[in-house]
């Protein structure tokens, strides 16, 4: 098949549709019947524009001026596979392809601009226009495809130098961590299957990388799908290493991100004598989880499909140690998913930080005295993590900061992660002369 239209129509999905990476993929896969092998092929040059766009369509502009993105699209496939995916490329089965779609889309364009197009993006030494200044926000924009806004945002929060680190780590390819389920597996059973394709991370020894050069996609999906591994974040199990939680406290967790937080969690406290209360919003993912919980090995959590406002419903009596794990920006996305640049919209962080306020004051009612909330969001964002939590702080008499901590892609535990401790004071008794 033409994989040239098939990674237009999942492009075209994505951006003028709104459709993410993922369904998109999905949905022309499934419509055309398509290979392993195709798919695969189609993502990678899906995922090719979109780490690209935002150079993309700066180029598209200076060379066609403003034509809609349905037929820039084809542009943008014709640019990834000239610069980036060149080998074997049949040029003039891509020139025509792309020339087809502009005609069909009634796109007026000067030859003489196309070509000269083609010739920059093969020739060049870099894409980005030298006019642009190197170093200023614009250029960390194109080079890195990361929006003006985040740009800004984290050279004001981290500096120039550690946002520019940052961004490079963000170029790069995520490592896969997991961590073992031994809620279902035991140690010995697990290196059995898995120790060809997977090696132990010395500093999490609970935790699993996959083993360079070898083939191990296919013995990683079958222990997911086995429930012997979970995707799993280092920040996370250094966090919950550093807990001693004792097995009569009464443990509360909102997992709404981190969604494999409730496995870590339950197999930290598998000996806790009172059951895990467990709050998921997103009613799919309440399914999901309820479903596969026997699978999972999960036996001392009860679920609830419930909004940050219904906290109390659920809760039966104080909580003495409550993981919050909110809806979030989730900037670790930014390595992990090559449409999550282009959809994230830095009008909607407002409204993300009132969701998350408005989970810490409802889980802050639900204290017990010296009782814990753990605050946990994979992000890099003074606003969702620093800035919330001493505002709540401040605001609030009875409650003390304990601990917190900022991961960065470019640390040891390579990841996106902040947790911060806050402590409900033990309640003052007046006394009676």
């Amino acid at each position: 098949m033409d994989e040239c239209l098939l990674s237009y129509d999942v492009l075209s999905n994505v951006i003028c549709d709104d459709v993410s990476f993922n369904v998109a993929i999905k949905r022309v896969s499934t419509a055309n019947n398509l290979s392993p092998s195709e798919k695969s092929q189609v993502s990678i040059i899906v995922g090719c524009a979109l780490r690209h766009y935002y150079i993309f369509n700066e180029l598209v502009k200076r060379y066609f001026g403003d034509i809609e993105e349905k037929s820039a699209c084809a542009i943008y496939i014709m640019l990834s596979k000239l610069r980036f995916l060149n080998k074997e490329l049949d040029e003039e089965a891509l020139f025509t392809f792309v020339k087809h779609i502009l005609e069909t889309n009634d796109v007026s364009y000067d030859p003489k601009s196309f070509d000269e197009l083609v010739d920059y993006a093969k020739n060049s030494e870099g894409l980005i226009p030298p006019d642009i200044e190197i170093n200023s926000i614009e250029y960390l924009h194109f080079r890195y495809n990361v929006p003006t806004q985040l740009v800004k945002m984290w050279e004001k929060h981290l500096g120039k130098g550690r946002t520019q680190k940052v961004l490079r780590a963000f170029t790069h390819t995520a490592i896969k961590y997991y961590h073992i389920n031994h809620l279902v597996i035991s140690d010995e059973k697990f290196d059995s299957l898995y120790s060809t394709v997977l090696e132990r991370v010395d500093s999490h020894p609970n935790m699993v990388t996959p083993i360079k050069d070898t083939k191990y996609r296919e013995s990683i999906n079958k222990a997911i799908t086995n429930f012997h591994l979970y995707s799993y974040n280092r920040g996370l199990d250094t966090l919950l290493n550093s807990l001693d939680i004792s097995p009569l406290a009464h443990v509360a967790l909102e997992a709404d991100c981190l969604n494999t937080f409730y496995l870590g969690l339950s197999e930290k406290l598998v000996d806790q004598k009172k059951e895990i209360d467990v709050m998921i919003t997103s009613g799919g993912e309440y399914y999901h989880i309820s479903k596969s919980m026997k699978s999972t090995g999960v036996k001392n959590m009860r679920f609830y499909n419930v909004t940050p406002s219904g906290f109390i419903t659920c809760i039966s009596e104080p909580v003495d140690y409550f993981f919050l794990c909110p809806y979030n920006s989730n900037f670790e996305l930014l390595r992990l998913s090559p449409d999550y640049s282009y959809h994230f919209k830095m009008s909607s962080l407002d409204s993300i930080v009132e969701g998350e306020n408005l989970a810490l004051e409802e889980a802050g009612k639900l204290l017990s005295d010296n009782g814990e909330i753990i605050y946990i969001v994979p992000t890099i964002s003074n606003k969702e993590s620093k800035g919330l939590i001493h505002q709540f702080v401040a605001s609030h008499a009875g409650y003390e900061l304990v601990e917190e901590r900022q991961f960065l892609p470019i640390d040891e535990d390579n990841c996106t992660l902040y947790y911060g401790i806050i402590r409900k004071k033990i309640a003052e008794i007046a006394s009676n002369d």
